[in-house]
């Protein structure tokens, strides 16, 4: 692992199967799985600690290592003293509260209405809006600043939040060990159990909780399902549009969760500037927000690139045409690059030429 400047993190090593880089830091397991023993190293302070079994958690300045259900908390690279008989340590803190830790008791303080909760036996791992992450037994749970604990058990993962309203959770199935989504309210509510691949805001107040197999559902930001589909695949555009596929056909949706065009598709690519590539009987073709369509020469695919340009591909050659279906690049090259918002770089039998979005030779070794 090596810094955007060029300075080494961690050095090449054999034993080390696997890094999962984080916001402040990064965790170095010693198993591809990520299951074995692990280390974490901090970007700015270097490695804090090093081969043990357990978690690591980063929440903000924090780095919290977990060994045995026991955790340690490191602040600025230092470790903290949480283990004094009187004094209790801070950890957390925003505008309206203060998180502080006392051996095995921890302390939330309430700094608008001046009033406090104790807790015993709690590890908390992250500072939300919405209250505070702790770790239990692998899995996480959620308590409340001035309420009691919001999810009675913790028998989910991870939470992230959805929006003001809603919480997305995280579970693991046992039988394919494959993690699934679900929705709960910050007072504990479950709207929806960890069924979903995918949860995802996709236009304003509405979210898609997807799956590939099975019925997904947009829903509102309240949690109201608004509408059901069975799709096998979706993508969001730029354009505002999102892009659904099912068996045999794909669909642009708008903001009103209906198709904006009359006709489906065999396969397509999102808009980009107004401009998508669809698969019809006649092959692919440019379409434009109108609904307008433009035939070009026949290939196994095109699609939107960049800089009103679209890429065409006879694999494994590549060219480049334009929005108005003239041929810019030849499709004979292996590679091709914006190297600016008007100049290409393509690539053929290790030469590399330059040439313009205009289709005027900047530099030509072929």
């Amino acid at each position: 692992m090596i810094t955007n400047n060029g300075d080494e993190l961690i050095a090449l090593s054999l034993k080390k199967k696997h890094i999962q880089p984080l916001k402040n830091g990064a965790i170095i397991y010693s198993t591809r799985a990520m299951n074995g023993k692990l280390s974490y190293i901090h970007y700015q302070y270097g490695t804090l600690f090093d081969s043990f079994s357990g978690n690591v958690f980063e929440a903000d300045e924090l780095v919290i290592r977990i060994e045995n259900e026991i955790p340690t908390y490191y602040k600025n690279g230092v470790e903290l003293n949480t283990n004094k008989l009187f004094k209790y340590a801070p950890l957390f803190e925003n505008e309206t509260h203060l998180i502080s830790k006392k051996r095995k008791k921890i302390k939330i303080i309430d700094k608008k209405n001046e009033t406090s909760i104790k807790i015993k036996n709690l590890i908390p791992v992250k500072f939300n809006k919405y209250g505070i992450t702790y770790f239990k037994n692998k899995t996480q749970g959620i308590i409340s600043y001035t309420n009691d604990t919001i999810v009675k058990e913790s028998i989910y993962l991870s939470y992230t939040q959805l929006n003001k309203n809603l919480l997305i959770t995280t579970s693991m199935e046992k039988k394919i060990t494959k993690r699934r989504k679900g929705i709960l309210t910050k007072e504990g509510r479950v709207i929806f159990p960890c069924k979903f691949e995918k949860i995802e805001k996709v236009f304003d107040n509405i979210y898609f909780c997807y799956n590939k197999f099975g019925t997904s559902l947009f829903i509102n930001s309240k949690g109201d399902s608004i509408k059901t589909i069975n799709c096998k695949n979706f993508e969001s555009t730029s354009e505002g549009l999102l892009l659904c596929k099912f068996d045999n056909y794909v669909q642009f949706l708008d903001s009103t969760l209906t198709p904006i065009f009359r006709y489906t598709f065999y396969k397509a690519h999102p808009f980009v500037k107004g401009i998508a590539t669809v698969k019809t009987g006649r092959g692919w073709q440019v379409l434009n927000r109108n609904g307008n369509l433009l035939s070009v020469a026949s290939y196994r695919e095109i699609k939107p690139i960049a800089n009103n340009t679209i890429q065409a591909r006879e694999f494994p050659k590549k060219g480049v045409y334009n929005y108005n279906g003239e041929l810019i690049v030849p499709v004979e090259f292996e590679k091709i690059i914006f190297v600016s918002s008007t100049i290409m770089q393509v690539i053929k039998d290790g030469k590399a030429g330059y040439i313009s979005t205009k289709g005027e030779w900047v530099y030509n070794p072929f």
